[in-house]
């Protein structure tokens, strides 16, 4: 009996948890997107109200792991909430300091089965680092490895990353020195998840296996283009949501980026083949990438958009007579 009410106090204080926290979610995401502007009076009852309900939720917990990242976001609101006539800086500032203990609350929360999103702060950082390393894998792809070693140099770059998750995962240390290395263009929520580098390799391990260079380069290019442009459109511009924190501009961007970024691979190296096949090829492609994008949720868009978009592109190269 007793261990009964335990689970419907902790299932209780997940849910409770869960909607609060989709709250402070609503108000750092607004943060990125306007800035100084939500820095109002509005917002700052707002932040007192979450403040307020957390500091309850923390001293009737009865899940300690929970109760203690809420305390933490609690103390981060009281130590540095941006004052009434604070600007752009102070609330930029605030928005920093909060979004690490939001990502080690949700994941949290996802331990107990009551997920809640990640923050995908804008990081032109990472947007140019996604561009420079598609173009330097492009490059790789098509100038440099030969057919066999296709699959030997992703294979070797999947095992070492994954090889870095598992030690991260039983060395903090290890994690921290990681995220130190990466603090430019690592997403907060990689502390606690499989880091994008890592999905990226594995994704380029499966797309080599098809041993079809073209279809390799495209993947590769729609997911180095055509992402950081989905995110780039659909922060500043975004208006029409879609699923998943998506909006429907920043899918438009994603496939007209898309088909823009294959036609030039192929007319770059593949120009034995037609412009209207090119076009196809590209449009397929880009749809199928943007469809994984927009649903991707548990998994990670770096692994499910180039292997989405290469499998495309390889059955519509099919189909045309291509190949």
């Amino acid at each position: 009996m007793v261990e009964l009410a335990d689970l419907i106090v902790a299932t209780s204080l997940s849910m409770d948890g869960r909607s609060l926290a989709l709250e402070l979610y609503e108000l750092l995401r607004s943060l990125d997107k306007r800035g100084w502007m939500t820095a109002s009076a509005d917002a700052r009852a707002r932040l007192e109200e979450i403040q307020q309900r957390a500091s309850a939720m923390g001293a009737d917990s009865a899940e300690r792991v929970i109760s203690q990242r809420w305390l933490d976001i609690v103390q981060g609101i009281h130590e540095s909430m941006p004052a009434d006539d604070a600007g752009k800086d102070a609330w930029q500032a605030f928005r920093t300091r909060m979004i690490p203990a939001y990502e080690a609350l949700a994941a949290a929360l996802r331990v107990e089965e009551a997920p809640i999103p990640s923050l995908r702060p804008k990081n032109l950082r990472r947007s140019a680092f996604h561009v420079t390393s598609a173009v330097c894998v492009l490059l790789l792809i098509e100038e440099v490895l030969p057919l066999r070693a296709l699959i030997i140099v992703p294979a070797a770059f999947a095992g070492f990353f994954w090889f870095l998750e598992i030690l991260r995962r039983f060395s903090d240390r290890a994690n921290d020195a990681m995220m130190w290395v990466f603090k430019h263009v690592a997403h907060p929520h990689e502390r606690h998840r499989v880091n994008s580098s890592t999905w990226y390799g594995t994704a380029l391990l499966i797309i080599a296996l098809i041993q079809v260079p073209m279809v390799c380069a495209v993947g590769v290019a729609v997911l180095g283009l055509a992402d950081p442009a989905a995110g780039l459109v659909g922060r500043r511009y975004g208006r029409i949501r879609l699923v998943n924190g998506r909006t429907l501009e920043g899918t438009l961007a994603f496939f007209g980026t898309g088909v823009l970024a294959t036609l030039i691979v192929l007319s770059v190296w593949h120009v034995d083949v037609s412009f209207s096949a090119r076009l196809a090829i590209g449009a397929a492609a880009a749809a199928v990438g943007a469809l994984a994008e927009l649903f991707t949720k548990h998994l990670d868009d770096n692994f499910t958009v180039p292997v989405a978009s290469a499998f495309a592109a390889w059955g519509a190269a099919v189909l045309l007579g291509a190949l």
